[in-house]
């Protein structure tokens, strides 16, 4: 099953429909109320996610979307590769 809602893959986990790959955040509720149980399948690989930040072409980004876009990047690739503004 392939589904681009987040609801559609955490209702069919909740069902029994499927496994279900979601951030934490996602199910950490099902998780604590025993709803849904997590299992580390150790021969699987997570794929990859590509998080995209756009901001509009102007002179003036606000220094503080810079700073989130700045803070944000090594947190999420541990320093990697960051697309070259056009």
């Amino acid at each position: 099953m392939t589904a681009t809602s987040v609801d559609a893959v955490r209702t069919a986990g909740v069902q029994g429909l499927r496994l279900s790959m979601l951030t934490y955040w996602n199910f950490h509720q099902r998780l604590l109320d025993g709803t849904l149980v997590r299992l580390d399948l150790q021969d699987a690989q997570m794929e990859d996610l590509y998080v995209w930040a756009v901001i509009p072409n102007r002179r003036f980004v606000p220094p503080r979307v810079q700073l989130f876009v700045d803070a944000l990047e090594p947190a999420l690739t541990g320093g990697g590769h960051r697309a070259p503004a056009t």
